[in-house]
């Protein structure tokens, strides 16, 4: 929690200069794939989440060294999906990275999802998602990556966080300024 809740002052600023609060209908959104999924699954999992210093909703679970359960994965698909549906998102980009394993697999069931209830967009896997998110130049970024959030020219929704308050109500942990 101390290195990924305590931020310095001027980064706190930055940050949360570029959040969006709510979402936007008619926006196009790239989402930080395995960020948002591996976020919304520790949470469904019971792991520890928090609002870090500069807003953003982080898991202190180190879950991306391993892989979460399949149907936490599907569940947290779900929601999305669900979401960016609600919010009539006008196209969806999700990126994955391509070196985790089983990557090709997920980004193939949710263009399948996609198709299903008519959001226009794709899932696709690169080598390297922040590289493309840090390039945007006119999307909503979702994602809660510092260095993401840090480089990138957009606007940036912490979809992850949205998604469970939307449909949970969390009493969220809060990191403050000490």
């Amino acid at each position: 929690m101390l290195f990924r809740g305590v931020v310095l002052e001027p980064l706190i600023k930055k940050r949360k200069s570029k959040i969006i609060q709510n979402p936007n209908p008619d926006a196009d959104y790239m989402i930080d794939g395995y960020n948002v999924i591996r976020t919304i699954g520790s949470y469904l999992t019971g792991n520890l989440v928090f609002v870090s210093m500069d807003g953003f909703l982080r898991d202190a679970s180190e879950i991306h060294k391993k892989s979460i359960k399949e149907d936490v994965t599907y569940k947290a698909i779900e929601l999305i999906l669900t979401a960016l549906k609600n919010i009539e998102a006008k196209s969806v980009l999700f990126l994955l990275d391509k070196p985790i394993s089983k990557s090709g697999e997920l980004a193939k069931y949710i263009n399948q999802e996609l198709d299903h209830i008519s959001i226009k967009g794709e899932a696709k896997t690169v080598h390297s998602p922040d590289y493309h998110l840090k390039k945007a130049k006119s999307s909503v970024i979702c994602t809660s990556d510092s260095i993401i959030i840090d480089e990138c020219r957009c606007k940036v929704l912490d979809l992850a966080r949205y998604i469970l308050e939307v449909n949970y109500s969390p009493d969220f942990l809060i990191v403050t300024n000490f």
